[in-house]
């Protein structure tokens, strides 16, 4: 009498190696280093020192932390005062111009999004399904990245 060879036991679901969740949790990870490493450098570098901020290589932590960038702001010296010399005293005025954009585009984007969303759903018509993802793709690019770039003589 012959006995059957008896089969690898299988592996119990602990033991197995998640490949898709860990490819899935790697990209969601450097996908959000890509979004926040711009707005950490910007902030990284307000607080460095002009020769830190320009070394070759870079440093990414600054050797000497300083607040001087934001006093220069307030208090310009005269160096500064010649590259920004109005900019404390323009301040509140851009910021209102910045804030009344920004309110008229969401507003207006707010109108625009409730007419569209209730076309889709309440009409069907030949094409709605492509003139909906061509809407939604074009809602998710912003405007800056379309505009031409205009080289400055």
């Amino acid at each position: 009498m012959t006995s059957i060879p008896a089969s690898r036991p299988a592996l119990p679901l602990m033991s197995r190696i998640p490949w898709r969740k860990i490819i899935l949790y790697t990209v969601a990870i450097l996908f959000a280093l890509w979004l926040v490493l711009p707005f950490y450098w910007i902030v990284n570098m307000s607080f460095m020192h002009e020769v830190d901020a320009t070394s070759v290589p870079p440093h990414f932590l600054p050797k000497d932390p300083t607040l001087a960038n934001f006093l220069g702001f307030i208090h310009p010296t005269t160096d500064q005062a010649l590259l920004g010399s109005h900019a404390v005293a323009d301040t509140p005025y851009a910021l209102m111009n910045s804030m009344i954009v920004a309110l008229t585009t969401a507003l207006f984007n707010l109108v625009l999004g409730t007419f569209a969303a209730y076309s889709f759903s309440r009409i069907q018509f030949k094409g709605s399904q492509v003139l909906l993802i061509v809407y939604l793709l074009t809602r998710m690019v912003p405007g800056i990245a379309i505009i031409i770039p205009r080289s400055i003589w």
